[in-house]
């Protein structure tokens, strides 16, 4: 049984997009009571997004944390993993929670991090930049379908094999052949 709060964990700032998966939480709440969310990180930003957090009057359910060195055993039975960032990489804080299991719900940035490693509806689910939205939707989705989260939460795992450090080995020597 996981905990019902949504997290998200890494560097507070503008890239991250942090007021949209904010306003995303907030609708989401108005169905949901009784989830929160819970952001842990510092940045430039941090001062900037709890202020608009008690803006939103979201203090209640929304609640940030400084980084914790052991952020995994303190994430490992939550709900799932949000990230709303308008640009990313291949996400360090995503690949994360997908290899314990965290249902994940990312933004399907342009440069594909998330894509190349969520396929949707299978291991995770994306969601167009800057759509609080559809963010929305796919919380309620993940909220109410205890079949699909369970099934995200199962297949996510796999990424352990995909990016097993002998299957990376043996590609980097490929490649210098």
């Amino acid at each position: 049984e996981r905990e019902k709060v949504f997290v998200t964990y890494g560097r507070i700032d503008k890239q991250k997009n942090l007021k949209m998966m904010i306003d995303a939480f907030v609708k989401s709440h108005e169905k949901h009571e009784n989830y929160i969310l819970e952001i842990y990180g510092n940045g430039l930003e941090k001062e900037n997004i709890k202020k608009y957090i008690e803006e939103k009057k979201a203090s209640d359910y929304i609640k940030m944390y400084n980084f914790s060195k052991n952020i995994h055993e303190q994430i490992l039975k939550k709900y799932a993993y949000l990230s709303s960032s308008d640009y990313e990489g291949m996400s360090n804080s995503m690949l994360e929670a997908l290899a314990i299991g965290l249902p994940c719900i990312c933004t399907d940035c342009p440069i594909g991090g998330a894509k190349m490693m969520i396929k949707d509806g299978v291991n995770g689910m994306l969601v167009p930049v800057e759509n609080s939205q559809a963010m929305t939707e796919k919380i309620n989705e993940l909220i109410e379908n205890k079949e699909l989260c369970a099934k995200l939460s199962q297949n996510s795992v796999h990424i352990r094999e995909e990016l097993d450090q002998e299957k990376i080995c043996e590609k980097w020597e490929e490649l210098m052949k």
